[in-house]
Order: C-alpha cells, then sequence, then structure tokens
C-alpha cells in the first residue's frame, strides 16, 4: 500500500515516537511509505537511516502558503492510496484529493 505520513508534532513526544517507531516498520512490511514532517533534523536523519523518504515542511500557521502548496504537490507527485494526519495541524493542511484521509 502507499502511505504518505503527515507529522507536524512536536520534537518530542508520544505520539512522535509511536511516529518514529511505527513508519520504519510499514516500510519494512513491504509498504511504500514517505513521511512529511515538520522540520526536525534529528526526526528526519532517523527516518532515513530506517531507510524512508523523508520531506521536511514548516507546518506555520494558517497563513503558511509554502506549506499548503509543497504538501499538495508532494501527495500528487506520490499519489498515495492513503494519507494519514498526526495532528490537527497536519490535518489543517492536508489537501482533499482522490487518497483516503486518516
Amino acid at each position: 500500500m502507499r502511505l504518505a505520513q503527515v507529522m507536524a508534532g512536536a520534537r518530542l513526544g508520544g505520539i512522535e515516537l509511536f511516529f518514529e517507531r511505527l513508519t520504519p516498520a510499514l516500510a519494512e512490511h513491504g509498504h511504500e511509505v514517505v513521511s512529511i514532517i515538520r522540520r526536525n533534523p534529528a526526526r528526519a536523519a532517523k527516518l532515513r537511516a530506517a531507510g524512508v523518504e523523508v520531506s521536511e515542511l514548516p507546518f506555520g500557521g494558517y497563513f503558511d502558503l509554502l506549506t499548503w502548496g509543497r504538501l499538495r504537490r508532494l501527495l500528487q507527485g506520490f499519489k498515495p492510496e492513503v494519507v494519514i494526519g498526526w495532528s490537527n495541524r497536519a490535518n489543517r493542511f492536508i489537501p482533499n484529493g482522490p487518497w483516503v484521509r486518516v
């Protein structure tokens, strides 16, 4: 399955740590996974070391047009079957598309 995981969470927390464990596990079990995360060099390095494709975006406030446009292009290019938003902030930026939003 083609999965896009969108994480705009804090630097460290329970959800963020679970995300860092789940994402590589999904890839190891044969899913095509891309992670689109709020800028976090340590998290990005950890995911890349596990073989996960990572894109980092600012995920700022409502007027963060950079994230809106880049996220749309990333998702349209990857063509996921499912897009998983890991926070209210992440879900706010996920555009409608042919994918299932979770």
